[in-house]
């Protein structure tokens, strides 16, 4: 099954132009805990701990994952075609030598953009152009593309989290962040991770399997503040409550 994956996946990075991609395990919101839907490393390598990552070039795969994991990624991964990479082990190769080996200068590596920050983004594309690689960010993800029975995305409701359980309204929480645009010199604040977005809000939510989270966006300003969330989870206690902040 995953060798068959692998092949889907090698097609449409040779229609791409790239020769390796990067498969993380986080989502755009950088959390290590996913919904169903977007575990893709998961469903692509076998390999179902929280923390890992994969790397897949035209001939070769290989993921990377910590020592909680040793015992647990050898044994999903047998039969798969990918190497495991022990981290922290001195004869263990990091990602960028391990693709210095698989692929020749001028040759490209893409990722999905959304599901690396800025910092390594950077990292990456620098470290990769001193070997003559180049960093494709790709504004789709390869896997979701050959993923036929992929989860839907969540759409639970979203709960207000009752204030004498938070401790603090939301007005309030929002007075604090706007103190600290003013003392940063900042126009907006824009939350992109899943626990500052419960907590801002006091909202919960059943999105993400033993985390209280809903999958959503904040912005915050001197006047305004913002969620973006599908609005199927949204009844009309829900933006009541909200909107009266």
């Amino acid at each position: 099954m995953v060798p068959s994956r692998l092949d889907k996946l090698r097609r449409l990075m040779a229609e791409s132009g790239i020769r390796a991609y990067l498969v993380p395990s986080e989502d755009a919101h950088m959390s290590e805990y996913l919904p169903e839907c977007w575990n893709r490393r998961a469903w692509l390598t076998g390999f179902d701990g929280s923390a890992g990552e994969a790397i897949v070039t035209d001939a070769m795969a290989a993921l990377w994952t910590d020592s909680r994991y040793f015992i647990q990624a050898a044994d999903q991964l047998a039969g798969s075609g990918i190497t495991l990479q022990k981290m922290g082990l001195s004869d263990t190769p990091t990602q960028l030598q391990w693709l210095r080996e698989q692929l020749d200068p001028g040759d490209r590596v893409g990722v999905d953009a959304r599901l690396v920050t800025h910092r390594r983004m950077t990292e990456l594309k620098e470290s990769l152009s001193r070997f003559d690689l180049e960093l494709v960010p790709m504004d789709s993800n390869l896997v979701d593309r050959i993923w036929e029975d992929q989860p839907q995305m969540p759409v639970d409701p979203i709960q207000i989290h009752p204030l004498d359980l938070a401790g603090t309204s939301v007005s309030e929480k929002l007075e604090l962040v706007r103190g600290a645009l003013v003392d940063t010199g900042s126009d907006a604040c824009v939350l992109t991770t899943l626990d500052d977005v419960a907590w801002l809000f006091n909202i919960r939510g059943r999105d993400v399997p033993y985390n209280p989270v809903v999958i959503a966006y904040g912005i915050v300003t001197a006047s305004d503040a913002y969620l973006f969330v599908d609005p199927r989870k949204v009844d009309d206690a829900i933006r009541e409550t909200l909107g009266n902040q």
